[in-house]
């Protein structure tokens, strides 16, 4: 007999899943109906063998006895893909120069921040062609900027002063032209005015010349009489003003002489008053000392205090009196020179009104000398004047005869001149025309541009940051196609696929589970991030497979490690449903009929090594294909009958446990069946199939 292995809660509860195959996505009830099926035949064909154990009891075998237990449990949807960098953290530096690597400052394995140096060109031919091409196009391009600077200062000077009018030649031409045509005007309206005037007889120019001869005459006559007569308003006045002046400083010289004045006469009498204060208080002293120096004699201290006392206060007035005594001196003095000052003033107005008078008088000789002289050429004027009118009328004749050719000449003129400034114009554009094209550098600038691209080109730089992942640049060889290889190795991405017949079922958000050779049982973790629009096409651009399609598929890894290496071949699972910590049975031991999906339990009699099997009906949730998530019906560590489609016979009744006939071999599937070793891996085929 082969040894019995009944494994427990716990060591259920520990087993972690086989790695998933791809499977088809279908309901646990398909499986439970071919398990039905199956248990059908069982019953009818092998059942009376499996459960005798040496008579008629009926048995279970011991290894079908199993325990409910809590495990992960993921319905999914298995495919194979590729450890990648993600496409937005990849870069890959290519070659865009023909020129020798000088040094290559980065290795496989190297971390590198944006902007390092990965490599550096040899770049000494190209920074001596940039040089060359630059000291050639300098003092070309320095010329022809002159003269097209030049070139279109002039056109545009030209053409400026042809749009506003304000073109020399023009506006000489025009300013001419109107010249003439104004002169011709004024001549052509002088010479019909004169004649007519000569036809109505009315020349007005010899009567002009009489009316200003008698006027020239009257007015000699009447300044000559005011002069005369002394009637004239300006002389008169002046006469007046001057009488005046000379009365008002005889009159204040008197009272000046006379210290007769207000101001005058008050500082006299102050400076009289104070000279008289001043006498009698020095005479007041004089007498205080002499009485003091009586009493001085008697040697008696009261009476010379007394006359001490006396004589001081004498001092003292007489020092005061003093004093105000020369104020007023210099008080009277000061007012003898202002009524001095005062009386220039009076002397100082005479004086002008006596030039004044002079001034009128003078001007008004000259005045009349002019009058005599317009007079005389009143009179010379008058006499010319009919010799003048008949010269006047040949000279009108003479300058409407001028004007008019000078106009004539003018027209033409104006109208050559517009030729030459349009012939001058375009030249002045021919030349700009001409200086642009010679002074395109666009061909030049661009191949300097192009070199001196090439120069920062020649120091190669990280795009991104991340991990040298493949180096192809060697030095001392010239590069080609792709260089550096820099990925970020901290942000993985799954590339996949998924089949047509899976689409309904897998959408981007879902949970992923990734596995692979080199990171034995580790279960890293993903989202599936994106499904192709499309499924894949070859090279021509046709679907590969229109029966068996496949999308292409990036998923994100959320945990990856330092195990994780990008390259590597992953087995992906996406899950569509179940959890971690499922209440869970092999699913083998879950039936199904129209009431529904159950199970049956074990219910096993105290001491006796006796059990009953017991319908009871579940809910049931995912499926890995080997397990599948019970809902509700029965609790963690519940005994239920695996292969349960072999026990349906055995429902209500009490049975025994038997051990596996060890004469069974594992080669024969269906003698496996017969001797009761219908197991769990081989059941699960014949149910649920893989995906």
């Amino acid at each position: 007999m082969a040894e019995e292995r009944v494994e427990t809660p716990s060591e259920k509860t520990k087993f972690k899943a086989p790695a998933r195959k791809k499977k088809n996505t279908k309901k646990i009830g398909c499986a439970v109906a071919a398990a039905v099926a199956i248990a059908a035949v069982l019953g009818v064909l092998i059942l009376p063998r499996l459960l005798l154990t040496g008579g008629n009891a009926p048995a279970v075998y011991s290894g079908d006895a199993v325990t409910v237990t809590v495990r992960d449990v993921f319905d999914t949807v298995s495919a194979t893909g590729l450890v990648e960098s993600d496409e937005d953290t990849t870069a890959r530096v290519y070659s865009t120069l023909s020129y020798k690597i000088d040094r290559v400052f980065v290795s496989v394995g190297d971390m590198v921040q944006q902007d390092t140096v990965l490599a550096q060109y040899e770049t000494e031919t190209l920074e001596r062609a940039i040089k060359e091409r630059e000291l050639s196009a300098g003092s070309a391009k320095k010329a022809s900027a002159l003269n097209l600077t030049s070139a279109k200062l002039n056109y545009d000077t030209f053409a400026a002063g042809v749009a506003d009018g304000t073109n020399s030649t023009l506006v000489a031409a025009n300013s001419t032209l109107a010249n003439a045509q104004e002169n011709y005007d004024s001549a052509k309206k002088d010479y019909d005015t004169y004649i007519a005037k000569l036809d109505a007889s009315t020349v007005v120019e010899l009567n002009q010349a009489k009316r200003n001869l008698d006027t020239a005459q009257k007015d000699y006559d009447k300044l000559k009489a005011e002069i005369v007569g002394e009637t004239n308003i300006q002389l008169r006045d002046a006469k007046r003003a001057l009488a005046d002046a000379q009365k008002d400083y005889d009159d204040y010289k008197a009272l000046v002489d006379k210290n007769e004045t207000s101001t005058l006469f008050t500082s006299y009498m102050q400076y009289v008053t104070a000279k008289e204060t001043w006498r009698d208080a020095h005479t007041a002293m004089k007498d205080a000392e002499v009485a003091l120096k009586a009493a001085e004699k008697t040697d008696d201290p009261a009476t010379i205090a007394s006359a001490q006392a006396a004589y001081n206060a004498a001092v003292s007035a007489e020092k005061a009196a003093d004093r105000a005594y020369g104020n007023a001196d210099e008080s009277y003095e000061f007012a003898k020179e202002n009524e001095a000052r005062a009386l220039e003033k009076y002397k100082t107005v005479c004086d002008k009104a006596q030039t004044a008078y002079d001034d009128v008088l003078k001007s008004l000789n000259d005045t009349l000398e002019k009058y005599e002289n317009a007079l005389i050429s009143a009179e010379e004027a008058y006499l010319s004047a009919a010799e003048a009118v008949d010269n006047r009328t040949d000279a009108y004749a003479r300058t409407l005869r001028t004007a008019e050719r000078n106009l004539s000449d003018s027209t033409v003129n104006l109208e050559n001149a517009k030729i030459t400034v349009n012939n001058q114009l375009e030249s002045y554009r021919v030349s700009y025309e001409s200086a642009k094209l010679n002074a395109d550098t666009s061909l030049t600038d661009y191949q300097l541009s192009n070199l001196r691209r090439d120069l920062e080109k020649a120091t190669v730089k990280a795009p991104i940051s991340g991990t040298v992942t493949a180096v192809y640049a060697t030095e001392g060889e010239t590069a080609a196609g792709v260089m550096f290889v820099i990925e970020d190795t901290a942000n993985l991405v799954i590339t996949s696929t998924v089949k047509a017949y899976d689409l309904d079922s897998v959408r981007e958000g879902m949970e992923v589970l990734i596995k692979t050779d080199s990171t034995g049982d580790k279960e890293y973790h993903g989202v599936l991030e994106s499904i192709a629009p499309t499924a894949q096409k070859g090279t021509n651009g046709v679907i590969i497979s229109s029966t068996d399609a496949a999308f292409d598929t990036v998923i994100r890894v959320t945990d990856a490690d330092e195990r994780l290496r990008i390259g590597l071949s992953a087995r992906v699972s996406y899950v569509l449903g179940g959890g971690a910590d499922a209440l869970a049975a092999p699913s083998t031991a879950i039936l199904s009929d129209g009431e529904g999906a159950f199970v049956l339990a074990i219910s096993e009699e105290d001491g006796t090594g006796r059990a009953t099997l017991v319908r009871t009906a579940v809910t049931v949730g995912a499926s890995d294909g080997v397990y599948t998530q019970i809902l509700s019906g029965v609790d963690a560590g519940q005994k239920i009958a695996d292969n349960a489609a072999n026990y349906l016979s055995l429902v209500g009744q009490t049975f025994d446990y038997s051990d596996i006939d060890e004469s069974v071999t594992d080669e024969d599937p269906f003698a496996k069946m017969t001797s009761g070793r219908i197991e769990r891996g081989s059941m699960g085929s014949m149910t649920g199939g893989a995906r």
